[in-house]
């Protein structure tokens, strides 16, 4: 049998064809009608991430029957996805299958007994009152089954009525066959018996696929079943400042099949895939109308308004609409866009890399193993064919690259008791090769030896990363973090606003303690502070991650080191006219000899008037001070003169407490004067400071 490597591209007739092809024809059949036709064999298989295979098979067909062997549990997929391409001819072909007759729901014509399969005894038994004829060696004999009984030699005895009216024994031990002459009950035995052969996942399903003639043609199908999905896993090999990478895929063959020499394709990411019970007809429950008068009255009920229009709009979808589509990715969910690690989104995918033969292919890379990215997926061809038994794994080569990194030492604070004071030796991974690291298991080799096991994160071309697989315990590290804000400088006076600026640092503290006897480099994680200035330490370096950064600290050999890793920002506050720090601010700004000399005048009256309001106001707070000690005396001095009363026994005592109310209230008096005079002065100063800093522009 002739396998094409590859097929021409789909025209625009082939399209409508293709997608005319995926609506199967379904009809009830024998699976073994044309046992012995001719099939394909698998020529492509490519594997996704979500539990799902994509199987290719081409080649040619001499002969207008193709037949598909597939299991049970896969016959769901096969029919929601299957697409059949006539290379040759673009013909249409036609396709059906065999029903599932023990998930047919109808009632069964046989008793109870015949149901679940019995043998002659049972059958006979059960099929009391049947017109049968029953064969022997002896002849043959019609009638009515009337009952079985053992004799007392333990003979069975079948009993017949026959048409003259006479019951006549026959021994079942000389029964050679029973003919039914009833067509319902035959016929119902006939579906007992197909549904319990379809029950079970041991017998394959048979699909037929039939052209409108015999002649050769080339061929090619493609359907999705349910597979494994394949797992990756690294080695990675470092030795002398170098880094190689070899990663590996793990694949599983349980289609029911053995792959031989196929081209297969690996992809990474996962479209949306689900399962639906495409083989069981579905009969829909319908009201029972019987006893209400409407036999006369009945017709077909219309579909439900969500169907109607949904069925409305697929006839208005004009023909040439069919050529809008591009068949991009294999089982792929038809997305526009890109939505894998936030990249931005796009009016299309673009291109998928070679797509698969039956969608018009080319030929698969001859060198190693080439990535092809995908939008949203990301492909993995491999170049030489594979051969998998069925029931069999293998283990294919996807990575063997040389990439940017190293052996290096991180630490994260506040990530578990051993790394509250080790950092973790890992792999500083900076992904210059070709395709993507997958999140998987990753074994790590040190110079000849090996260093430990890691799991890898998600490592896109050109991107960076640690992958911690120790702990380092000759390096003590720990860490504290101080913040400050500096002083405040005024900045902006407008309308009447002011505005200044003060500066807020974060400081970071990494100590180190090395007992290494070379220097090493360390990593140090690090929260990112969005809008923040980050300032490091001499020697230090640094890489930019999603909320941290990585500060790459240069170790001294075998001693103690301190770093101070700096992130700052400068915020802006409004002032209100009294702030006490206003006075400090407009002085300081003055000092600095920038302002023009209007604007110095201005700037110095306004201060002057702060300055004087500023004291006003202490003075008053000391006024309001000493009217609260007076009040609290004047108030226990009426007390005291409550309690001694009017007795002459105390008239002495009386008196000098009465003077003592006399003064107090007299200094009470004053005091209120002078706190009036000092808020009518200060008010008014606050009018003549609010007035002239209308008048003052200060920018930026």
């Amino acid at each position: 049998m002739k396998t094409l490597a590859s097929l021409p591209s789909l025209t625009r007739r082939s399209r409508h064809l293709v997608a005319a092809a995926g609506l199967l024809a379904l009809a009830t059949g024998c699976a073994g009608s044309a046992a012995g036709g001719p099939s394909l064999e698998i020529s492509r298989v490519v594997l996704y991430q979500s539990g799902v295979g994509y199987v290719e098979r081409t080649g040619e067909l001499d002969g207008s029957t193709l037949l598909l062997h597939v299991r049970p549990d896969q016959i769901n997929d096969i029919m929601a996805s299957l697409v059949v391409r006539d290379v040759t001819h673009n013909d249409l072909a036609s396709i059906s299958l065999p029903l599932d007759a023990a998930r047919i729901p109808q009632p069964s014509p046989l008793p109870p007994e015949l149901q679940g399969g019995s043998g002659l005894m049972a059958a006979l038994r059960a099929l009391i009152g049947a017109e049968v004829t029953v064969r022997t060696n002896e002849g043959s004999s019609n009638g009515r089954i009337l009952g079985t009984e053992s004799t007392g030699t333990g003979d069975e005895v079948l009993t017949l009525v026959t048409g003259e009216g006479r019951l006549k024994a026959i021994k079942v031990a000389t029964v050679t066959s029973v003919d039914l002459h009833d067509t319902a009950l035959s016929d119902g035995l006939t579906r007992s018996l197909d549904a319990s052969l379809s029950s079970g996942d041991w017998k394959s399903v048979e699909v037929t696929i039939r052209f409108p003639s015999d002649e050769a043609r080339e061929v090619a199908l493609a359907y999705l079943v349910e597979m494994p999905t394949w797992r990756p896993i690294y080695r990675a090999i470092v030795s002398d400042g170098k880094l190689r990478l070899d990663g590996y895929a793990i694949v599983d063959n349980t289609s029911g099949e053995a792959w031989n020499e196929v081209n297969l394709s690996l992809t990474a990411g996962t479209p949306i895939s689900f399962k639906m019970d495409l083989r069981t007809p579905v009969q829909p429950q319908r009201p029972d109308m019987t006893g209400y008068g409407l036999l006369d009255q009945a017709s077909m009920a219309p579909p439900p308004p969500m169907a109607a229009r949904g069925m409305a709009r697929a006839m208005e979808m004009p023909a040439a609409a069919m050529d809008d589509y591009e068949y991009d990715a294999p089982g792929a969910a038809v997305i526009q866009g890109r939505a894998y690690r936030g990249a931005p989104m796009t009016k299309s995918m673009g291109p998928m890399a070679p797509p698969p033969a039956v969608f018009g292919g080319q030929e698969l890379p001859s060198a190693e193993a080439e990535g092809a990215d995908m939008g949203a997926l990301f492909r993995y061809d491999i170049p030489v064919p594979i051969s998998v038994a069925n029931g069999a794994s293998v283990l294919v080569p996807i990575v063997h690259t040389m990439l940017d990194g190293a052996d290096v030492l991180v630490f994260e604070p506040g990530n578990g008791a051993a790394s509250q004071v080790h950092p973790y030796r890992a792999l500083h991974i900076k992904n210059t090769g070709k395709t993507p690291i997958q999140p998987a298991p990753i074994t790590v080799y040190s110079d000849s030896a090996y260093a430990g096991s890691a799991v890898a994160p998600y490592i896109g071309l050109g991107q960076s990363a640690v992958v911690p697989f120790g702990i380092e315990s000759d390096v003590s590290v720990s860490t504290t973090t101080n913040d400050h804000r500096g002083p405040a400088i005024l900045i902006k006076m407008d309308g009447g606003n002011i505005f200044a600026q003060s500066e807020y640092t974060v400081t970071d503290k990494v100590s180190v303690d090395s007992a290494l006897p070379d220097g090493a480099k360390l990593f140090v994680k690090v929260a990112r502070r969005e809008d923040y200035e980050l300032k490091l330490p001499e020697g230090a370096t640094k890489e930019d991650h999603p909320g941290f950064y990585l500060v790459a600290l240069p170790l001294k050999a075998t001693g103690a080191s301190t770093f101070e890793i700096e992130q700052s920002t400068r915020s802006n506050t409004t002032l209100a006219l009294n702030a006490a720090e206003l006075p400090d601010l407009i002085g300081a700004y003055l000092s600095g000899g920038k302002a023009r000399p209007e604007v110095t005048r201005q700037l110095q009256e306004l201060n002057g008037k702060l300055r004087e309001m500023a004291t006003i106001n202490t003075g008053l707070d000391s006024i309001r001070q000493l009217r609260a000690d007076l009040q609290n005396r004047t108030q226990e001095l009426r007390q005291n003169l409550a309690a001694i009363g009017t007795s002459t026994t105390n008239a002495d005592l009386r008196q000098t407490l009465l003077d003592r109310l006399a003064n107090s209230e007299k200094e009470l008096e004053k005091l209120v004067g002078r706190l009036v005079e000092g808020q009518e002065r200060s008010s008014r100063l606050r009018i003549e400071a609010s007035e002239l800093l209308k008048s003052i522009t200060l920018g930026e």
